[in-house]
């Protein structure tokens, strides 16, 4: 779960200390009550995904497990 929490609607989206300037950077938002956490790249902000804490779990669990092909 996200250390901050906002709303959905004009939050604060946050970005890894990693992702400098204005790269292609993951963003993530969490819902105020923590129902929900939406992801976009920063580059396309118009494009959401929209997971709840199950999927959000799973999503991170995949990646932790070498389950989902990762590019660089």
């Amino acid at each position: 779960m996200l250390a901050k929490h906002f709303g959905d609607a004009g939050g604060e989206w946050l970005r890894s200390r990693s992702c400098v300037g204005e790269g292609n950077c993951v963003e993530l938002l969490a819902s105020v009550d923590g129902s929900k956490i939406h992801m976009r790249n920063s580059t396309m902000p118009g494009t959401t995904l929209s997971f709840d804490a199950i999927e959000w779990r799973n999503f991170i669990d995949a990646i932790k497990a070498g389950e989902l092909p990762l590019t660089r």
